[in-house]
């Protein structure tokens, strides 16, 4: 999972990406995104955590905190800027 806080609200969103290609996709944009992440889906937490129920932000929240709410982009940003939360490493 990587795991984005937003820095102008408390929102934080991720994504389902395999921790190794996330660091290998950092350096080397030309793997394909849809080998480093699981879905193409962004999730949130209604509690304001990492943990607890899970479910997809607005649209309007997207474009509040990244500018856009098109996945594609959101993705990239959330792999790039956020923090790999590896549930094997802890």
């Amino acid at each position: 999972r990587v795991i984005f806080k937003s820095k102008n609200t408390r929102d934080e969103f991720f994504v389902f990406a395999n921790p190794d290609l996330v660091y290998q996709w950092r350096k080397d944009k030309t793997i394909p995104l849809v080998d480093v992440v699981q879905n193409f889906e962004v999730y949130e937490t209604y509690n304001g955590g990492n943990e607890g129920i899970a479910g997809h932000p607005s649209k309007q929240k997207l474009e509040n905190c990244f500018g856009t709410s098109d996945y594609g982009e959101v993705i990239q940003q959330i792999i790039q800027e956020g923090r790999v939360h590896d549930a094997h490493k802890g």
